[in-house]
């Protein structure tokens, strides 16, 4: 390539344009009807075509809305990454997932010690952190093991899904619980609480010492009732404040203690990070 050739080389520019996409013109198409002239032009004249931004054209299971992450994922990459939550959902379907072995080892562990095995995350459909399905598939390993001390901690969403969501996912969570056989909601906490990626310790500190201390500014027997309370002061599943289940005799249903093994279901890094410091770094010094 000769100089000649390097000067005549013009910029390649890549623009995001967040959350914009391409539809059918209608009433209530805000891309449609605002006025954008040079984005008008530059599609009239020059050549123009649409990306597939969902589902298995990057990297996630067949219907699955895309993303931030995926998209800018696929874009920087240049080809079909697949993410975690497809990765995940196929093991399941396909059988591996019940012959982890990060998950025998802990089922393991709670039976060498007779103690008890946690299960922490976001209870959401909303796919961008978590899977409803990839909890309900640990309970079932759970169950096939003949697992009997087995708590859950949830977090409710509300970002990735509507605001008061939450009381459905949790609801359908008892009724799976009832019929699998294994395992009791032991704390909730929006994801404000317990999922934090700005440092705000002590928010990550007050699902903290719900899940290990069995300590909250409220305590309930059913988690509905700590829900539907929740709503009726107009604080939703992001900002719902932890609280401890308790049972018939007033104490925390389960506290995560030492020697017991947890299992963090979040398929996605970025708010699972502060939480996860606060249980296994040796120099935490965040609360």
């Amino acid at each position: 390539m000769n100089q000649k050739s390097v000067n005549k080389i013009q910029p390649v520019i890549l623009i995001i344009l967040d959350g914009f996409g391409i539809a059918p013109p209608s009433q209530g198409n805000a891309v449609a009807l605002a006025k954008k002239p040079i984005f008008d032009k530059l599609t009239m004249f020059y050549p123009t075509m649409t990306l597939q931004a969902s589902g298995e054209a990057v990297g996630l299971s067949w219907g699955e809305p895309g993303n931030s992450e995926v998209g800018h994922l696929s874009l920087g990459s240049g080809k079909i990454v697949w993410q975690n939550l497809a990765r995940i959902t196929q093991t399941i379907t396909e059988g591996g997932f019940f012959d982890n072995q990060a998950f025998l080892k802990a089922i393991a562990h709670t039976k060498k010690n007779n103690s008890t095995l946690h299960l922490m995350g976001l209870v959401s459909n909303g796919s961008v952190h978590s899977l409803n399905d990839h909890l309900y598939a640990l309970l079932e390993i759970l169950a096939k093991n003949e697992l009997k001390d087995v708590a859950i901690h949830a977090f409710l969403d509300g970002r990735d899904t509507p605001r008061d969501s939450g009381r459905g996912f949790i609801s359908d969570l008892q009724q799976r619980i009832q019929d699998i056989g294994v395992g009791q909601i032991a704390t909730l906490s929006g994801r404000f609480w317990a999922m934090d990626r700005d440092n705000h310790w002590e928010r990550i500190e007050q699902s903290y010492l719900a899940m290990t201390k069995g300590l909250a500014e409220k305590e309930y027997k059913e988690p509905l009732q700590a829900i539907d309370d929740s709503y009726k002061s107009e604080v939703y599943d992001e900002e719902f404040k932890p609280v401890v289940i308790i049972n018939e005799k007033g104490e925390a249903r389960s506290k995560i203690k030492d020697n017991d093994a947890v299992i963090f279901f979040n398929f996605r890094s970025d708010r699972a990070r502060e939480i996860t410091k606060a249980f296994v770094s040796e120099d935490f010094k965040g609360f």
